[in-house]
């Protein structure tokens, strides 16, 4: 079975007011400037994803395609429900299904998708009704399960199982999911292989996994952008994991992070090639080339630069 997956591909609407790139940096910066770099950042941002489907549509067919989530910026923390991103991840989802070349595309959904509050940011929105049903109608179901040579492909939406407010049909669409996990593994015994945006996303599924994650493979997630991020949470895993043996910590020990295809808090351009037979899956990372471009040189493709340019351009 040949699986690729996806990430972080963060593909930004045009208006400035979605908030959706370094909001207050961009606002610190002056007008025309900060007009350039966002439109800059976005062009590579888009560059970075035509790249990535024309790997996929190159080197298909592909048995499945799992976006790991983060599929645009969305707009001001409030999801992909505004009117102008989710035109823009319904244009996303299109793309992927007529010419990356798989036979079946899923999605495990991130923060940017759903909804997300941060203390740094400038608004406080979270995980809301409107972008979790515009989600739903656009991206097909929160989570799933495939079935490869004789591994378990489960696939979670870690913004809905981390949701903690208290609107009922929302923490209706957590339980079922927590139930459908645990629903999947009881009937499954096996290896599986875990699909999630948040690589500490196993912690709200405790009940449901702390039996099998002997027989987990790996856990696949998105989220951290550069692939040596994950590389360390693993290690990190395995010497905590001595003394203590958590969920999470246990399903760390197998994380394997696909690189983000947009350039943001790393060079981007990346993706994750799986390959699985008879309960075994080895891992290969993806990094394309960036085409030259003549336009600005972002800051964000770098860990340092990017950290660098927060700091110095922080406005409130």
């Amino acid at each position: 079975m040949r699986i690729c997956c996806v990430s972080d591909t963060h593909l930004t609407v045009p208006e400035l007011e979605s908030a959706s790139l370094f909001p207050r940096q961009i606002a610190a910066l002056p007008e025309k400037q900060g007009k350039e770099m966002y439109f800059g950042i976005l062009q590579e941002i888009a560059y970075a994803f035509g790249v990535c489907v024309q790997w996929l549509s190159e080197n298909s067919p592909w048995d499945l395609l799992v976006h790991l989530g983060d599929v645009t910026g969305g707009w001001q923390e409030q999801g992909c429900s505004h009117p102008s991103a989710r035109r823009l991840a319904e244009e996303t989802r299109d793309t992927l299904v007529k010419s990356a070349g798989a036979r079946k595309i899923r999605f495990a959904l991130g923060n940017h998708d759903m909804g997300y509050s941060s203390p740094i940011s400038l608004h406080e929105k979270g995980v809301n009704p409107d972008s979790v049903f515009a989600c739903r109608e656009i991206f097909g179901d929160f989570f799933w399960q495939e079935e490869g040579d004789g591994t378990c492909h489960i696939g979670v939406c870690s913004p809905i199982a981390e949701y903690k407010g208290a609107e009922p049909r929302i923490t209706k669409i957590r339980n079922e999911q927590a139930a459908f996990v645990g629903d999947v593994l009881s009937s499954h015994n096996g290896p599986w292989a875990f699909y999630t945006h948040n690589p500490f996303a196993p912690k709200f599924f405790t009940r449901e996994i702390k039996e099998r994650t002997g027989q987990l493979v790996n856990m696949v997630c998105g989220d951290f952008h550069n692939p040596r991020k994950g590389k360390i949470a693993r290690m990190a895993a395995n010497l905590i994991g001595i003394p203590f043996s958590s969920v999470a910590i246990q399903c760390l020990k197998k994380c394997v992070v696909c690189p983000s295809t947009a350039p943001l808090w790393w060079q981007g351009y990346g993706l994750l090639a799986l390959s699985e037979n008879k309960g075994k899956i080895t891992t290969k990372e993806i990094n394309l080339e960036s085409p030259i471009l003549g336009g600005i040189k972002i800051p964000t493709s770098s860990f340092w630069r990017c950290l660098w340019w927060i700091l110095r351009n922080n406005k409130r």
